[in-house]
């Protein structure tokens, strides 16, 4: 195995696959129990999908795609 599984993980289905090359795949699904900490978040900000824009935030900051694709984001953004 290329990578060993997190102690406690319990195995729920596992899947074998053959290629038409003669190439064999395993894709191993597992449970994991972890303790999830809550963080509360010092901002909040609202993002909504727009047409002409990529989105619109809360405080009325537009993020665009340019010609190539590459979605330009607001400012604020980078900081997150």
């Amino acid at each position: 195995m290329e990578r060993q599984l997190p102690d406690g993980a319990v195995i729920k289905n596992v899947t074998v696959s053959k290629t038409r090359t003669n190439k064999y795949f395993v894709s191993i699904m597992f449970e994991l129990e972890k303790e999830i900490k809550q963080v509360e978040p010092n901002s909040y900000i609202g993002l909504d999908f727009a047409m002409a824009d990529f989105y619109v935030d809360s405080k009325g900051n537009k993020g665009k795609i340019n010609l190539s694709g590459a979605i330009i984001l607001a400012p604020w953004f980078t900081n997150i």
